[in-house]
């Protein structure tokens, strides 16, 4: 599997000869949007779900399968998008690549505001990108994806995320919301505790792939 991150919440996964893009939204650099067989975005804000990146993606790879959870796919098929509900505790074969969904909601913000739905997905039970949650899926995960910004998570409650989930690979994603000096708190976070446990902080370039 290769994996690159293009800044804040987007991966691109290569595996078995198939490519999934997750969550390309408008705080990330735009991956190449031709030959993608699978999009799937996690949830409906705008830093993981552009609908004209999503446009794109369809024009550039009419191939591809656009799976979302029930909230956005319902907004976006409204929009003319091909887009499949996906409700977590559910799967999705895409050529060799089985694609598994969970979770259900979005991390709480505040009481006050709407929570959306959410899916994270495992991706050929190796990684797990867990859009804006803290929720794991049943079983190891081999490379987690994990938000060190935002304003729904305190520092704390993202080590306790790696803590529990034991990914003997920590990729940090959903940094946009982080200062340069916040970044490399949350670095050093990490590192301690996936040290601690004898796992592997991952910190490429924006870009730049990694081979798990």
């Amino acid at each position: 599997m290769e994996v690159t991150h293009y800044g804040h919440a987007c991966l691109d996964v290569r595996t078995q000869g198939m490519r999934v893009l997750i969550d390309p939204g408008n705080l990330s650099q735009e991956p190449p949007l031709s030959g993608v067989d699978a999009l799937v975005l996690t949830h409906a804000h705008a830093d993981h779900a552009d609908i004209d990146v999503a446009r794109r993606v369809h024009q550039e790879s009419p191939q591809a399968v656009l799976l979302a959870p029930p909230d956005l796919a319902a907004l976006w098929q409204g929009d003319g998008l091909p887009v499949e509900a996906v409700r977590p505790g559910t799967a999705a074969a895409i050529g060799t690549v089985v694609l598994a969904f969970s979770g259900g909601e979005h991390a709480l913000v505040h009481r006050d505001l709407p929570v959306v739905d959410n899916v994270g997905v495992l991706v050929d039970g190796l990684l797990y990108h867990p859009g804006d949650s803290f929720d794991l899926p049943d079983g190891a995960v081999g490379l987690l994806a994990a938000p060190v910004s935002g304003p729904w998570l305190k520092i704390g409650e993202v080590m306790d995320f790696v803590a529990e989930a034991r990914a003997e690979l920590v990729l940090p994603i959903h940094e946009a919301h982080n200062s340069e000096v916040g970044q490399r708190m949350a670095l050093t976070r990490l590192s301690h505790v996936v040290a601690e446990y004898g796992g592997r902080l991952l910190t490429p370039e924006v870009g730049e792939p990694v081979r798990v």
